[in-house]
């Protein structure tokens, strides 16, 4: 999913932005972030014992993600009401992810 959220905001920034309330600019930045996170990850993936600091790395990528999710909705974007829905569930779902993979990380 990171790879194709990627792959949107970085094809369709303008109209995916307006839709958002989100900065076509900003869009593009992170969805071409987001491709390139994608590709790492399933690089980690492919392997069949994925280095522990990469996985550490994307355990962490993804609990930023989360919180500047939601300090973005809360201090910086003025997001449509659809903006802010899909900026509240991409910041859940990704914190969700990010705690199942550390607790995977401690076992």
């Amino acid at each position: 999913m990171t790879g194709v959220n990627g792959l949107v905001y970085a094809v369709a920034s303008g109209p995916v932005g307006r839709l958002l309330g989100v900065e076509s600019g900003l869009l593009w930045g992170l969805g071409v972030g987001l491709v390139v996170f994608a590709v790492g990850v399933g690089a980690l993936a492919a392997r069949a014992e994925p280095p522990r600091f990469g996985v550490q790395l994307v355990v962490e990528v993804n609990a930023a993600w989360a919180v500047l999710s939601v300090l973005g909705l809360v201090l910086w974007f003025a997001p449509t009401g659809v903006g802010a829905v899909w900026i509240a569930l991409q910041a859940a779902v990704v914190g969700a992810f990010a705690g199942a993979q550390y607790l995977s990380l401690r076992a």
